[in-house]
């Protein structure tokens, strides 16, 4: 065996060349497996007939898969040759360089030629950074002082300071005073450092504790009430006590479902008012808004009507009766007239049995009074005796009309109001009762002439009481002489419990509204209600007109024994068979023509089975009327089922209707029991 003999390389190359032919070697031959590469995939759109230019034999499935395994053998061995390309690579990537000793320094070279002239001065370069600072030098000598310069001169009214008030601004200037005024707050002023203090001398102290309630008195008898004094100048009104805390709200209730609003209905006469649910537990108060400006006051409404005053409610329980008042000062007595002499008395009978009282008549016309005579003096007071039983009380007559009120005293001063104590719970509000109808006034009768009072005699010393004689039957009444002058009203006794609130009368008429202010920022929703019932249906609507009646003219047809084959670019797809049929639409089978001998609007759907189409990235059919496009469907799907709808207007006849490959190459078909199929209806006339 002889050894291998390499030929002589001339010029000779050394390591770092031989490193780099070797990379370029590797660069060579990755680009030749490159072109093995796409060499098998053009050889794969060859065999399946997609390589664009080139229309390939129509081979089998059996030749496809033999294709494929030619092709992956290719690419099993183009694998393998890149294992070993990389590890030649990462080899002569990897390998060290390997440099020799340094050889001795060579002589230095002659000088070059004669020096040039010297080239121009460059430009100035960048200033380098400051350096540091250097220590602070030995402070020298104080000069001396100066001159003093002459004193300044301040003239009278020189601006000194401004002083700004919440309202207005002034300024303050030389020799003059500001001066503190207030008819509320106490001002004091100390020398010297010009501190002014300002203090409101009317803060109220705390509230001390509210004393216990004294009992209350036995209830004297009400005097009859006099004339009504003319009303006193109502006086200043003293400041109000420190409001007690505010008791805590209750929780409140949880808000009912919303029904569905009805139709309002006549408005019924208002029921009774039930009791008043606790307050719920206030909420947490938003940010105040900007305070937008306060808008112009509305002109005053004129005053409405007075409504009519409501019933009366059931009145509610008395309160216990204060301490009667002090009495006023009593007037003077006036004369008493003589008494008469009494008559001798006769000795009384025993008293017979008491029959029932029988009804009281009706009581008769007052007689005109007649001038009272002077009365004589008084006898004196008899014995008392005991009081009798007293009966039962009569029905209430009507109540007569009233006098004429005089005119009201001028109102006294109105004194400094009381510490307000803490506000107590409230209770519950009672349910109103049922508010009966108001009888109508009757007409008041005019007063009678009141004769003049004659002069009072002298009263006498009271008689011994004798026993009481049968009472006689009432007289007329005399005519009511004038009435007396009123005595100084006594002191208010103290005020019983507020008795129950009656109804509140009618509102009067509204006012016009004022303008409208700003409004405010919105509040946080509130969670929504539940949804009321959904509302009764609404009646159902007349029916509409009959519309024509579809289908009276169809075809249905189906292409089903086409196998593995082709649909040429350019023909109509070869339906043969039919389905179903009815009406003015002929058709021979196979030959994708349909003829449509009636004239209206027609809707066509139809689908085909596709398996590619040769170098075509889409598939395109075209319904034609008369070799007229109406309808075009492109798919990018190849290899699956292709679907399309349109609705034709058929005018005149008879008219051809076609479905049309128009990819602009063959479409392959596949291998199913249906390959195709279209139905058409008409759906309308024209008219």
């Amino acid at each position: 065996m002889s050894l291998p003999n390499f030929p002589e390389v001339s010029p000779p190359i050394n390591r770092d060349d031989a490193i780099n032919y070797i990379l370029t070697s590797i660069a060579l031959e990755e680009l030749g497996l490159s072109h093995v590469i796409n060499a098998e995939g053009e050889k794969i759109q060859y065999a399946l007939g997609t390589l664009p230019g080139i229309t390939g034999p129509n081979p089998s499935i059996e030749e496809i898969i033999e294709v494929n395994k030619n092709v992956r053998g290719i690419l099993d061995s183009t694998a393998q040759n890149q294992i070993i390309l990389n590890s030649k690579m990462k080899n002569a990537l990897a390998a060290p360089t390997l440099q020799g000793p340094t050889g001795p320094t060579g002589p230095t070279g002659p000088s070059g030629g004669v020096t040039g002239a010297t080239g121009p001065t460059g430009a100035t370069g960048a200033t380098g950074p400051t350096g540091a600072t250097g220590p602070t030098g030995i402070t020298g000598p104080t000069g001396s002082t100066g001159v003093t310069g002459p004193t300044g001169v301040f003239v009278p009214g020189d601006l000194l300071f401004n002083v700004i008030g919440p309202i207005g601004t002034a300024g303050v200037g030389y020799g003059e005073t500001i001066t503190f005024q207030s008819s509320t707050l106490d001002i004091t002023v100390t020398p010297g450092s010009a501190i002014v203090t300002i203090e409101d001398p009317n803060t109220p102290g705390p509230t001390g504790p509210t004393g216990a309630t004294g009992p209350t008195g036995a209830t004297g008898a009400t005097g009859a009430d006099g004339a009504t004094g003319p009303t006193g100048a109502t006086g200043p009104t003293g400041a109000d006590g420190a409001t007690g805390p505010t008791g805590a709200d209750g929780v409140t209730g949880s808000t009912g479902a919303t029904g569905p609003t009805g139709a309002d209905g006549v408005t019924g006469p208002t029921g009774a008012t039930g009791p008043t649910g606790a307050d719920g537990a206030t909420g947490p108060t938003g940010a105040d808004g900007a305070s937008g400006p306060t808008g112009a006051d509305g002109v005053t409404g004129p005053t409405g009507a007075t409504g009519p005053t409501g019933a009366d409610g059931v009145t509610g329980p008395t309160g216990s009766t204060g301490p009667t008042g002090a009495d006023g000062v009593t007037g003077l007595t006036g004369a008493t007239g003589p008494t008469g002499a009494d008559g001798v008395t006769g000795p009384t009978g025993a008293d017979g049995v008491t029959g029932p009282t029988g009804a009281t008549g009706p009581i008769g016309a007052d007689g005109v009074t007649g001038p009272t005579g002077a009365t004589g003096p008084t006898g004196a007071d008899g014995v008392t005796g005991p009081t009798g039983a007293t009966g039962l009380t009569g029905a209430t007559g009507p109540t007569g009309a009233d006098g004429v009120t005089g005119p009201t005293g001028a109102t006294g001063p109105t004194g400094a109001d009381g510490v307000t104590g803490p506000t107590g719970a409230t209770g519950p509000t009672g349910a109103d009762g049922v508010t009966g109808p108001t009888g109508a006034t009757g007409p008041t009768g005019a007063d009678g002439v009141t004769g003049p009072t004659g002069a009072t005699g002298l009263t006498g010393a009271d008689g011994v009481t004798g026993p009481t004689g049968a009472t006689g039957p009432t007289g007329a009444d005399g005519v009511t002489g004038p009435t007396g002058a009123t005595g100084p009203t006594g002191a208010d006794g103290a005020t019983g419990p507020t008795g129950a609130t009656g109804p509140t009368g009618a509102d009067g008429a509204t006012g016009p509204t004022g303008a409208t202010g700003p409004t405010g920022a919105d509040g946080a929703t509130g969670p929504t209600g539940a949804t009321g019932p959904t509302g009764a249906d609404g009646a159902t609507g007349p029916t509409g007109a009959t519309g024509p009646a579809l289908g009276s003219t169809l075809m249905e047809a189906e292409w089903a024994t086409g196998g593995t084959t082709t649909l040429d670019d350019g023909n109509a797809v070869p339906f043969d068979s039919i389905t179903a049929s009815k009406g003015n639409i002929s058709y021979v089978l196979g030959s994708g023509a349909f003829i449509i001998n009636e004239t209206g609007f027609y809707l066509v759907n139809w689908w085909v089975a596709t398996d590619g189409a040769q170098a075509s990235p889409t598939i395109t059919f075209d319904l034609e009327l008369d070799n007229i496009t109406v309808s075009q469907t492109a798919s990018p799907i190849v290899s699956g089922q292709v679907t399309g709808t349109a609705l034709v207007v058929v005018s005149t006849t008879p008219l051809t209707l076609e479905l049309v490959n128009n990819t602009g190459a063959d479409i392959f078909m596949p291998n199913t029991s249906i390959q195709a199929a279209l139905t058409i209806v008409r759906v309308s006339s024209l008219s």
